[in-house]
């Protein structure tokens, strides 16, 4: 693909995986949420946490997978030509456009989560291996274009599955959004963690909105993010997080 001088593509994530590499030109490469695994044409490889930007030159590459929300744009007067590869379902679109690029209600929670249940096993070398469950519960006031609920608090329940090795890795889960009125809005989610530097994690991934009920009994589905980060190990401290969507059938 080729991206034209003073082009910025919209934020999107993909269904499957997506190894990219730049041939040509200088390509600004924004995360807003997740993790990519970039590798520079001298062979060496860097992990990028979002939200942040990367710049990508002529022989670097780099992995893009489900829980990766991003964009490129080409802010040189020359164009930057791109090789791609994707690894997806049959059926399942090229990209899927979140946030700005995405018609549909904005619905956003910052909520700070506390762990109220986890069935997690530790195995292998050292016990770097951790597989199982964790339930997250929490609230917070409600931000965008909810109506009457908007500047109300909600809560926001999400129950993991989580597959990680010495802290890094891959989950998936199931959330429901509970609004004052007992209104809700439920789905499905991937994404990613990282291990920092002091010792917490970062983590981000998609979300895919299923339906609701009460005020929001017509949604007919939607897309979204799940960001946020926590201090210390999981379970042993608050997370802080954001879940941003776009509903659609309001």
């Amino acid at each position: 693909m080729k991206i034209a001088p003073k082009t910025k593509l919209s934020e999107h994530f993909h269904s499957g995986v997506q190894v990219a590499r730049v041939e040509s030109g200088v390509l600004t490469y924004k995360i807003i949420s997740g993790i990519a695994r970039v590798t520079r044409s001298n062979g060496a490889v860097k992990k990028f946490t979002g939200p942040t930007t990367a710049s990508l030159g002529a022989g670097d590459s780099i992995v893009e997978t489900s829980s990766l929300v991003h964009f490129g744009s080409n802010k040189t007067n020359k164009p930057v030509v791109i090789v791609t590869a994707l690894l997806i379902n049959q059926g399942s679109g090229l990209s899927t456009p979140v946030g700005s690029a995405v018609e549909g209600t904005r619905i956003v929670l910052p909520a700070d989560l506390e762990v109220t249940s986890r069935d997690i096993v530790t195995f292998g070398v050292n016990g770097l291996n951790t597989m199982g469950t964790a339930v997250e519960v929490g609230s917070g006031i409600l931000e965008g274009e909810g109506g009457s609920l908007t500047g109300v608090r909600a809560k926001l329940n999400a129950t993991f599955l989580v597959n990680y090795l010495s802290g890094n890795g891959t989950w998936n889960a199931t959330m429901t959004m509970t609004f004052a009125d007992g209104s809700t809005i439920s789905g499905t989610m991937s994404g990613a963690t990282i291990v920092t530097k002091d010792g917490g994690a970062a983590f981000g991934g998609t979300i895919g909105v299923v339906g609701g009920t009460g005020i929001y009994k017509t949604v007919t589905g939607g897309t979204g993010t799940y960001t946020g980060t926590r201090s210390g190990a999981l379970g042993a401290t608050s997370l802080q997080t954001r879940t941003e969507l776009r509903v659609l059938g309001l």
